[in-house]
């Protein structure tokens, strides 16, 4: 064999054949190329062949025939184990043999084959041409030495030095290549994972394997992957991140987000592999109070981080855009408040010096900074005055200083400032002082009037529009339509709460009582009646109420055993009893849940239960109910925990 050894030895002898020692031996080979030989005999074989190899002594000539053969080889390897290709695109691949000690066989014969030329053919020079979609064994023989690469056909597209966008099966899955990421052209590929590695948070329908595994971008590529709602149930939580399998787990991709409205999830990655989504828990928040609005709802967490969700299309969510959220979104800003009140399309709060801040639609100044101009972020309230209480209301807003003077602003055409105006439509974009002299500590702002009590608990309103809503006791008349100054509830009552919606009003006294008056319809006055009242009529039922808020068209409350009922409209569940059925009396929410605080939207509800946590029912358009679907639910849902900051929302 080629690069061995062998020894051999001359013996001489004379003719009766006796055997001479001491004699000089001369070695040579007819073939030094084949075989050489030392002066001692030692035979080195140096390439495949014949040679002889010659003994001299005096003139006495032996020799003997030395073959050499070729080293055989020990093993065959690819330039590649596995590769994958788009029909038509060709994949050369290199043999190498080598012997028992590594050393690389030059020169060697390497036959090639394929066990599916269906799917991709060989040739004897390695080149692979993939044909269509399937798998291929590529198999090279040197000697009796094999060595194979799986060859994987898959719908894909090529992608050079220019970049380019992937698309994945379905459109479900998209790939942006930017320029440069690739130095050549590569067979970019993705295939659907039926049967991904299990996980408990692994959205089904969303693993996919990108091709060729592995491939190492010189800058990040965009990944995309949709998700189907119907996969998920009500919920759509944007703290769905992709993640990838690696070292045997699913990892989130750093910088991903979600576009809701479009259900699709994206984040950069460097190399391929095989993704998937999966959502990333959330705790949820616990919140010192809360507030609904018209669509959307806000509320103050431990710590006095102001948090909103449902609908954004005015910026009353105040995360600086216009996007909707179905779970709760931090108000941008940095700033710490004490209370936050939900209005019709704006957002108003307290900050824990007494700042007033607003942000959403400014039509008609209801934001208060002097201007009209809608803000998605806060804006500070342009007053010099500290805070004790604010409350937004359809497209007005009002507050109670510190030292307890009414100021109300934005649109005030039906006396709801309480300043004395009748301007027709009258606004104001800077808070405007309320008349009478009074000393509030609570105010609350409906449709078209306003509500508040004294420091002795005395509740008056001011406004217009009728049914009553005043209370005091002046249906029919003028002064019931409008006034534009505060008129005191009638019959004397003393409440420890008070609340204004859209066209009727109530109040809880100290005693527990609950009381209501204005428009009756729905039964939302809670008297199991639906007529108007233009004075407090008590609402009925043995409960004991603490406090007391009014919705659109609803009211709910707060017992003292820290139950919640709510009467009146529940078209879309607002009531929160399980049903859909309009009650003129207090119906109890079920769940089995405690409360510390209720508030009444539009057609919806939410409440802050004893352990601190949010929970909603009613209309869940938008996200109204913070659970992070859209659709109404007419018992209690607990509000989601929030969003992951820095593009988890686009509008």
């Amino acid at each position: 064999v080629a690069g061995t050894t062998a020894q051999l030895t001359a013996t001489t002898k004379d003719a009766q054949g006796n055997t001479l020692t001491g004699r000089a031996v001369t070695w040579t080979s007819t073939a030094e190329a084949v075989a050489t030989v030392s002066n001692t005999g030692l035979v080195t074989a140096v390439t495949p062949g014949t040679s002889q190899i010659r003994a001299t002594s005096e003139s006495t000539v032996g020799q003997t025939t030395v073959t050499v053969t070729p080293v055989p080889v020990a093993t065959v390897t690819l330039s590649a184990a596995e590769a994958t290709l788009v029909a038509t695109q060709q994949f050369p691949l290199t043999a190498t043999a080598k012997d028992a000690q590594g050393n690389t066989l030059a020169g060697r014969i390497v036959t090639w084959g394929s066990n599916a030329e269906g799917v991709a053919t060989v040739s004897q020079t390695g080149v692979v041409t993939a044909v269509a979609n399937g798998t291929a064994t590529i198999t090279a023989t040197s000697e009796t030495k094999t060595a194979q690469a799986v060859i994987t056909v898959a719908t894909g597209t090529v992608i050079g030095a220019a970049g380019g966008v992937v698309t994945g099966p379905g459109g479900n899955v998209t790939i942006t290549i930017p320029a440069g990421a690739l130095s050549s052209g590569t067979a970019i590929t993705v295939g659907a994972v039926a049967q991904p590695q299990a996980h408990a948070r692994l959205i089904a329908g969303t693993a996919y394997d990108l091709g060729p595994d592995g491939t190492a971008f010189a800058q990040p590529v965009t990944l995309a992957i949709k998700f189907d709602p119907a996969v998920i149930g009500l919920g759509i939580p944007p703290n769905f991140r992709i993640h990838r399998f690696t070292s045997g787990a699913w990892t989130p991709l750093p910088g991903g987000s979600v576009d809701i409205p479009a259900r699709t999830v994206t984040a950069p990655t460097s190399s391929f592999s095989r993704y998937a989504i999966l959502e990333i828990p959330t705790e949820p928040l616990i919140f010192s109070s809360i507030s609904s609005g018209a669509f959307h709802t806000c509320g103050v967490a431990t710590g006095g981080a102001a948090y909103c969700w449902g609908s954004g299309s005015t910026g009353q969510l105040g995360h600086g855009s216009t996007a909707s959220s179905p779970v709760p979104t931090l108000v941008s800003g940095g700033l710490t408040f004490s209370q936050v009140s939900a209005g019709g399309s704006h957002t108003c709060g307290i900050t824990t010096a007494g700042k007033g801040y607003c942000w959403g639609l400014g039509t008609s100044g209801r934001l208060g900074n002097g201007q009209t101009t809608t803000s998605t972020a806060p804006v500070p309230v342009s007053s010099v005055h500290n805070f004790q209480s604010i409350s937004a209301g359809s497209s007005h807003t009002c507050a109670v200083t510190t030292a307890g003077a009414g100021y109300c602003w934005g649109l005030g055409g039906e006396g709801q400032f309480g300043d004395g105006s009748t301007a027709l439509l009258g606004s104001s974009a800077v808070p405007v002082a309320v008349t009478g002299g009074h000393t509030f500590t609570l105010v609350a702002a409906g449709g078209a009037h306003t509500c508040a009590l004294t420091t002795a608990g005395a509740a008056y309103c001011w406004g217009g529009r009728g049914q009553g809503r005043l209370g005091n006791d002046n249906s029919g008349s003028a002064q019931d339509f409008f006034s534009p100054v505060p008129v005191a509830v009638s019959d004397g009552h003393i409440f420890t709460s008070i609340a204004a919606a859209s066209v009727h009003s109530c109040g809880a006294k100290a005693d527990g009582s609950a009381w209501c008056w204005g428009d009756g319809t729905f039964g939302r006055l809670g008297n199991n009646a639906l007529d108007h009242q233009a004075k407090p009529v008590r609402v009925s039922g043995p409960a004991l109420f603490s406090s007391i808020v009014a919705g659109g068209s609803h009211t709910c409350g707060v017992t003292t055993a820290q139950l919640a009922l709510c009467w009146g409209f529940n078209n879309q569940g607002q009531g929160g009893n399980g049903g859909t059925v309009n009650s003129a009396i207090p119906a109890g929410v079920v769940g089995a849940l405690t409360f510390t605080k209720v508030s009444a939207g539009g057609n919806h509800t939410c409440a802050v239960a004893s352990n601190g946590k949010a929970w909603c029912w009613g209309d869940g358009a938008f996200g109204t109910l913070g659970y992070g679907g859209f659709d109404d639910s007419a018992v209690p849902l607990a509000v989601s925990g929030p969003t992951l900051p820095a593009g988890a929302l686009r509008p």
